[in-house]
């Protein structure tokens, strides 16, 4: 079996690259970077009438690939040009989950510029937007955290 990691305990640990790494203000789950793929069937629904070869190919993504990577293969593979598997706030599927952007979760704050919570981390710590302060990016550590 797989043991069960407590994020909440003192330490490092790393977060998952597929399933959840969080939870988003809104209470939708946020995933890590990888995607877990898509069958030839869930292509085809997406593809529809787009006129892309993934309406009628024997092409499936592969999982295990970061999103950005898995729109550029359904791109070549399914000759399907502007593929976003992502909606604007860097979300998708059915449970309804976020990978990355999460532009829509956050915004400045008017007092101090820094960027509003988006969510919390499995191991509580809070993801926040882009801005330290207004106009400025936070120094980051190496895990891209401060």
């Amino acid at each position: 079996g797989t043991a069960t990691v407590d994020y909440t305990l003192p330490g490092l640990k790393a977060a998952p690259l597929r399933g959840q790494v969080g939870t988003a203000d809104d209470g939708e789950l946020i995933y890590g970077p990888f995607e877990a793929g898509f069958s030839q069937v869930q292509l085809a629904r997406m593809a529809g009438n787009t006129g892309s070869n993934c309406s009628n190919t024997t092409y499936a993504a592969p999982g295990g690939v970061d999103t950005m990577l898995a729109e550029e293969t359904i791109e070549y593979n399914c000759n399907w040009s502007d593929i976003s598997i992502l909606n604007r706030c860097g979300g998708h599927a059915v449970p309804f989950h976020y990978h990355e952007r999460l532009e829509c979760l956050w915004n400045n704050s008017v007092a101090t510029g820094h960027s509003t919570i988006a969510g919390r981390m499995l191991d509580n710590q809070g993801l926040y937007g882009f801005w330290e302060s207004s106009n400025t990016l936070p120094v980051l550590d190496a895990c891209n955290g401060h």
